[in-house]
């Protein structure tokens, strides 16, 4: 199956560490997945998903999140601009077609995607800008099944449905912190607590740093359950970050990170964490090559604590239309997936202790 470079990306998931799902709207317009398993190696092609269910392959990401090891979850913005949703058990398999989520809700499919997380197996909460400009959301619980239909955040604020998309992060079970950039290009955030509910509206980020709401969007990571950690490309090319600490509160301006130069207007950085204090960027650079920079716990998080890490052997990519999707499996594995100029889609994997291999792979059936 080829993949269409310029438009898709491959959306990566590991339910658990001997298990790596990855999914893509495919050029025929229907959703497609593969799966690599640690006794098997990859599957021998990808399948088209269960149903008669199409997505625009042109505008349209999927989103996938594993609430727990035998559980995948599935989203995405319909033709008609109404949220859909299919989901995969171990026990049954997939289900057998998508359906749509309860509500009158309506989202542009050409501009947005549902952004997804499980702060605990029981729950799901999904988050997306509406037509309006207004954020909004609505949740599944195991109990209650879904939400009646999605509801507008506290507050005033409002983000450019056509350009943002807002990252979500739950550092624990009792939190969701929200991020974007406003229309004004500052970062801002809100949260909710299970004690206290939604913040009554979002707030601008401590500093002076300027993001471009209309190209860049932030990336967050929570290396432990008192830390988040911010990252975007700044309007100069180059990779900022922030941090809040549960004991500090928010660090008082963005800080410039070591390393090439970026395209903020058509590279977003991919951010890894571990509970044990390493934290991970990728991105493609300006010549198409993949990038890294990494940074363990026993440096000082500050722009010289970071270093260079090599990605080696990968075909040329386009930076221009292309992305890095990169994901955990386990504590010592990181996997990186991308779709090459050609349409295959490729992969390569590091360990803690060891480097890339000297050359990315093609996934079989691509």
């Amino acid at each position: 199956m080829l993949l269409d470079h310029t438009k898709q990306r491959i959306a990566a998931v590991a339910r658990k560490p001997g298990n790596l799902d990855l999914f893509a709207i495919d050029n025929d317009d229907k959703p497609a997945t593969t799966f690599w398993t640690a006794n098997n190696g990859w599957r021998g092609d990808w399948m088209t998903l269960p149903g008669d269910t199409t997505l625009d392959h042109r505008t349209q990401q999927i989103t996938v999140i594993a609430r727990q090891p035998g559980n995948l979850d599935l989203f995405a913005i319909g033709n008609d601009d109404k949220p859909v949703t299919t989901f995969w058990t171990a026990n049954d398999g997939w289900r057998g077609d998508w359906m749509t989520l309860p509500g009158n809700t309506l989202l542009d499919h050409t501009t947005q995607c549902i952004t997804a997380v499980a702060r605990k197996p029981g729950n799901l909460d999904l988050f997306a800008i509406g037509n309006d400009d207004k954020p909004v959301t609505t949740f599944w619980t195991a109990n209650d099944g879904w939400r009646g239909d999605w509801m507008t955040l506290p507050g005033d604020t409002t983000l450019d449905h056509r350009t943002q998309q807002i990252t979500v992060i739950a550092r624990q079970p009792g939190n969701l912190d929200l991020f974007a950039i406003g229309n004004d290009d500052k970062p801002v955030t809100t949260f909710w607590t299970a004690n206290d509910g939604w913040r009554g509206d979002w707030m601008t980020l401590p500093g002076n740093t300027l993001l471009d709401h209309t190209t860049q969007c932030i990336t967050a990571v929570a290396r432990k359950p008192g830390n988040l950690d911010l990252f975007a490309i700044g309007n100069d090319g180059r990779p900022v970050h922030t941090l809040w600490t549960a004991n500090d509160g928010w660090h008082g301006r963005w800080l410039t990170l070591p390393g090439t130069l970026l395209d903020h207007k058509t590279q977003r950085l991919a951010a890894l964490s571990h509970a044990q204090g390493l934290l991970e960027l990728y991105a493609i650079g300006p010549d198409n090559k993949p990038w890294s920079i990494h940074w363990f716990a026993w440096n000082d998080l500050t722009p010289t604590g970071w270093l260079d890490r090599d990605v080696h052997g990968s075909p040329a990519l386009d930076h221009t239309m292309q992305r890095i999707t990169a994901v955990r499996r386990s504590p010592d594995h990181t996997d990186l997936f991308a779709i090459a100029n050609d349409g295959h889609a490729i992969t390569t994997f590091t360990s803690v202790d060891n480097d890339f291999p000297e050359q990315w792979m093609t996934l079989p059936g691509s």
